[in-house]
């Protein structure tokens, strides 16, 4: 039986998936996403011969962009480490240079009550 593949129903959903709400109930895990995408792979020989070469292909593209989605999500959380530690030493900097000005504002108000007034 030759099936259409909707976006969605490809991995068990219906064909309105790609709404941002239906994708925040539905996310699905990589072992989910991998067993989905095998089964789909697996059923490649119910799909008619003339039909199967253009499958396979989507299949494969399927695969090749979550891989480089994977990737990006990846470099971009190290991206979100590094700011966050950046952030971090930035506020530790910001802290010390307070408590710093905070001395040497009462070692200048110090220095300035011991010297005689010279008018």
């Amino acid at each position: 039986m030759a099936h259409s593949c909707t976006r969605g129903d490809a991995f068990g959903g219906d064909p309105c998936i790609n709404n941002r709400e239906d994708l925040g109930e539905r996310a699905m895990n990589e072992s989910d996403f991998q067993a989905k995408l095998g089964e789909l792979i697996n059923q490649l020989g119910d799909v008619p011969e003339g039909q199967r070469p253009e499958v396979e292909d989507l299949a494969c593209r399927t695969r090749e962009r979550h891989d480089k989605m994977k990737k990006t999500i990846a470099d971009l959380q190290e991206s979100l480490d590094y700011l966050r530690l950046s952030i971090k030493y930035l506020v530790f900097d910001l802290e010390a240079t307070r408590r710093e000005n905070e001395y040497l504002r009462k070692l200048l108000d110090s220095q300035q009550k011991t010297e005689p007034d010279e008018e």
